[in-house]
């Protein structure tokens, strides 16, 4: 799995203006033709020699159009509490449309935690069709650190209820490269094991996430440690999240807490190259967590 060779069989993304959707278009369109499936319009979409339409995703017809004359389907929808009923109908479109290989991007399989429990089911779902299948099990998103840019730009503060356990964070571009990998496999090449677990080369702490954004910024930036109670308050009352997203961050806390994370080399053995490090992504995307400048002396 080390590379691809020229495949020019067309490919689907479903989930195409997301973060990781955005990035595995660019991948898969290095190397052959894909489309994009999308919601709404949108001005984040646009890649460079990629097609995009847009359709009902509860709609099995309309999905099963959007894939006419493709042989493989990436599925990687943004978490919500639709996930499974917008994959299994993905899934469905699929097969009527005679995709021959479906690769979701999914989350650890970790007990008593909810998101974790809707791509379960997701998964379950495909690996009963009979399709040809992979399945992406990423760690956190280094990208997610981007929600929490305001608070850390404008307080010098992170907030949550972790402790000091550590959290592994992959790059969404090792991950896209990889589900093109998997997408784009000739079919005269063995096929890939079906389930592909990818984490990051190293797992950090918040308090190891502050001391490296002080670094970069040249400013302190701290980490309040806070209850779990209290940080989702602080979630309900400051940041206004729906309920399920902050159960979901309060359980990865405590989830960190209990059992922390290490780091890994699954990256650079599918892909065979070198995985993105947490200290370039806060080198990328320092002027996000910088606050503004509105004059110079």
């Amino acid at each position: 799995m080390s590379g691809i060779q020229g495949s020019k069989a067309l490919t689907v993304v479903v989930g195409a203006a997301g973060a990781v959707g955005r990035e595995t278009m660019s991948a898969l369109a290095s190397n052959g033709p894909v489309r994009g499936v999308v919601r709404r319009p949108s001005i984040d979409t646009h890649v460079p020699s990629a097609t995009y339409v847009m359709v009902d995703h509860e709609s099995t017809d309309d999905m099963a159009r959007a894939m006419m004359e493709a042989q493989s389907l990436v599925i990687v929808m943004g978490t919500s509490p639709q996930l499974v009923a917008i994959e299994k109908v993905a899934i469905d479109a699929a097969l009527r449309a005679g995709v021959s290989r479906i690769v979701k991007i999914s989350a650890p399989i970790v007990p008593n935690v909810e998101v974790s429990r809707w791509h379960q089911e997701s998964e379950d779902y495909l690996s009963k069709t009979g399709c040809d299948y992979t399945i992406i099990r990423p760690t956190a998103f280094m990208q997610n650190w981007l929600r929490n840019a305001k608070p850390i730009k404008f307080t010098g503060r992170i907030f949550g209820s972790s402790g000091f356990g550590a959290r592994n964070y992959v790059d969404v571009r090792d991950v896209a490269t990889i589900a093109a990998q998997a997408a784009q496999q000739p079919k005269s090449k063995k096929q890939l094991e079906h389930i592909l677990d990818v984490a990051g080369p190293e797992a950090l702490s918040h308090q190891e996430v502050a001391n490296r954004l002080s670094s970069v910024l040249g400013k302190k930036i701290s980490f309040v440690d806070m209850p779990p109670e209290e940080y989702r308050k602080t979630l309900n009352k400051k940041a206004r999240l729906a309920p399920w997203l902050i159960d979901h961050l309060v359980e990865l806390d405590t989830l960190a807490k209990a059992h922390p994370e290490k780091g890994s080399g699954s990256i650079k053995r599918l892909t065979g190259r070198s995985p993105r490090i947490f200290d370039e992504f806060i080198y990328e995307h320092r002027s996000s967590f910088e606050r503004p400048t509105f004059w110079s002396i």
